[in-house]
């Protein structure tokens, strides 16, 4: 988990085209407010579009089709700089879970 992420991913099927697929869920029970909900997707989309080449060229060099789901978990609306900090380590982790047993994490990581 990164929080204020709850992240699920699953491999997808053969018959996938594509590499990666996201969804973002933020829950009606925490933000009553249908704007406050809004704006969190937002961020997260956004902070998923600036960091999604890592994720899809990693995919793509492994091999793999991955469905991976961010669900915001947090009761408050975090800033733009800390859900982009907390999407690039849930990005590394969902990397370093996928790699193959023979490789080696990254050292400057």
């Amino acid at each position: 988990m990164s929080f204020p992420f709850r992240v699920v991913h699953m491999l997808a099927g053969e018959d996938e085209i594509i590499p990666v697929r996201m969804m973002v869920s933020v829950p009606k029970k925490r933000f009553k407010l249908a704007v406050k909900r809004n704006r969190i997707k937002r961020l997260i989309r956004e902070n998923y579009r600036l960091n999604k080449m890592e994720i899809i060229d990693f995919a793509i060099a492994h091999d793999l089709k991955l469905y991976i789901s961010f669900q915001y978990v947090s009761n408050d609306i975090e800033t733009f700089e800390m859900i982009n900090k907390r999407m690039k380590n849930a990005i590394k982790k969902l990397m370093y879970i996928y790699q193959k047993p023979d490789q080696k994490p990254d050292e400057n990581d």
